[in-house]
């Protein structure tokens, strides 16, 4: 919590919910992004904000067309350039996305994103001086087959 003035006025600001380094290592959520920030002024009588439900996880679908040896090279290069961040693709949420939820437009962009700062703003590094544009196919194959693998490991585990 932070406690600020701004023209006499004092506020309280407060972060709530999943978050901070137990959050980048405990991914135990269904949801993307269940954390808050509230910001309250103090000696102000306001009501309660009207909460949108959290966004559910759902694993991407993205097709799988890499061999197993390329897909293999991608889970080497997500290790040692993505996972001290966003941990292994599919291993839950926290407050870094697990890229194996993201979204369809993440990945149609992965290429800016990964190679051109498009997300630099929001604390995404560009990776453009260290990651060919072959390499984030290979980070991105081994993501789409990762929640391949998943999708049915959840479809065996409920059928049987």
């Amino acid at each position: 919590p932070v406690t600020y003035l701004v023209d006499g006025k004092q506020y309280l600001t407060v972060a709530v919910g999943w978050g901070g380094a137990w959050g980048t290592s405990n991914k135990n959520t269904e949801h993307v992004y269940p954390g808050r920030i509230y910001t309250f002024a103090l000696g102000e009588n306001q009501p309660a904000p009207v909460l949108n439900s959290p966004t559910p996880k759902v694993l991407i679908e993205g097709e799988v067309t890499a061999t197993e040896q390329q897909i293999a090279q991608g889970a080497a290069l997500m290790g040692n350039n993505c996972a001290v961040c966003h941990g292994d693709a599919g291993d839950g949420g926290g407050n870094i996305p697990d890229l194996a939820y993201s979204s369809k437009a993440m990945h149609q962009n992965i290429q800016k994103i990964v190679r051109e700062g498009m997300l630099e703003s929001v604390g995404m590094p560009n990776l453009g001086n260290k990651l060919t544009a072959e390499e984030v196919e290979l980070i991105q194959q081994y993501i789409f087959a990762k929640a391949k693998a998943l999708q049915t490991s959840v479809a065996q585990k409920s059928d049987g």
